[in-house]
């Protein structure tokens, strides 16, 4: 009789096992579906999020506020655009980063030409990071120039290097091949 009683008790605790199982399945179904369901919502918050930033950046663009428009534009996640889409973000992307390429390379300039060398590495930054072939090299040259002469010789040898690596048959790149050389030189001392 305790024999059965045990058995009685086994199958019906292997019964309620196979139904947790079950239950954990469907509802570990039911979370995925849903998942789904959300990512699909996210996505499209996504791509209307990125279609604003680029209205918004056409429109600064238009009205040449174009650091604005450039700030616009990275909140912009091509990958979501359509074709259109694309285009447009290209078109505005290569004026703002032109115009943002100029003014942030005079002002760089002029920071430098007054002392002021941590304003123009901030704005000279912008401009090699939007182009770093800018002026054949200059704005890389003149960021090098400006990191040493604010005594950041890493930084310094890092570009200067850079132009090296990209501009090695010009003046600039021979001239910073030298530059690497006696930076490297003086940080041994």
């Amino acid at each position: 009789r305790e024999n059965e009683q045990a058995r009685s008790a086994l199958i019906t605790a292997n019964n309620k096992a196979a139904t947790s199982k079950s239950d954990a399945a469907s509802l570990q179904k039911q979370v995925d579906q849903l998942n789904t369901q959300l990512d699909k919502y996210e996505g499209q918050s996504d791509v209307k999020g990125s279609y604003e930033s680029l209205i918004e950046a056409y429109n600064k663009s238009q009205s040449d506020d174009y650091d604005s428009a450039s700030n616009d534009l990275e909140d912009v996640n091509e990958d979501l655009l359509d074709k259109n889409g694309k285009s447009l973000y290209k078109s505005v992307s290569d004026t703002v980063d032109q115009k943002v390429c100029a003014k942030k390379y005079e002002e760089g300039r002029s920071a430098y030409n007054s002392g002021d060398y941590e304003t123009a590495i901030e704005d000279l930054k912008q401009v090699v990071k939007l182009d770093d072939t800018y002026e054949n090299g200059d704005a890389l040259y003149r960021l090098a120039e400006a990191y040493e002469r604010n005594n950041d010789t890493k930084n310094a040898i890092k570009y200067y290097q850079k132009v090296v690596d990209d501009y090695a048959n010009s003046y600039k790149g021979r001239n910073s091949a030298r530059k690497v050389q006696q930076l490297q030189a003086a940080s041994d001392d």
